[in-house]
């Protein structure tokens, strides 16, 4: 993905324009005079809450949140797509995204499309076992004990063993 891909997709959607005209005129606190940019209000108060960290780099005429870009709706996927191609999780990806790039929901969309990956899914491993941990010394013997079912054996017959849980003797 270029710059020139980014600058020509910006151009093209009419959310980032219409941010754009915002942040330039300085129009946030004018909401009435938001229905005249051709946009939908709603997408533009998606950027309401970084408002004042918004700002437009005039030589590539791109939106910049910070130092990083705002990508425009049609590039958010395969922009994803790229920062995920080593399938590193989802922290990672979410690093390697959050340094260069930015758009609402970001995090959504970096889970979703994480979730929906199939190599992903394959080598994770959901329920890690938990980890064995060992009882409390119990006071006296036999005042605590382990019941199991052993078997079956040749005879299709079970056994019941009992444990002692201080002397760990079987019974």
């Amino acid at each position: 993905m270029t710059l020139q891909e980014i600058k020509d997709e910006t151009k093209k959607d009419k959310t980032l324009q219409g941010l754009a005209k915002i942040i330039r005129e300085q129009l946030w606190d004018s909401k009435p005079k938001w229905h005249e940019l051709n946009t939908d209000n709603d997408d533009i108060r998606k950027y309401i809450n970084v408002r004042d960290e918004l700002t437009i780099n005039d030589e590539a005429d791109i939106v910049l949140r910070g130092s990083r870009i705002v990508i425009p709706r049609s590039l958010q996927h395969r922009a994803i797509s790229i920062a995920h191609e080593g399938h590193q999780g989802l922290v990672k990806t979410k690093q390697l995204i959050r340094e260069k790039i930015w758009f609402p929901g970001i995090d959504k969309a970096v889970r979703d499309m994480i979730g929906s990956c199939i190599a992903c899914q394959a080598n994770s491993h959901p329920n890690p076992p938990t980890p064995l941990k060992m009882n409390d010394l119990p006071p006296e013997p036999w005042h605590a004990i382990h019941l199991d079912f052993c078997g079956p054996f040749p005879t299709v017959e079970y056994v019941l063993v009992a444990i002692d849980a201080y002397s760990r003797f079987p019974e």
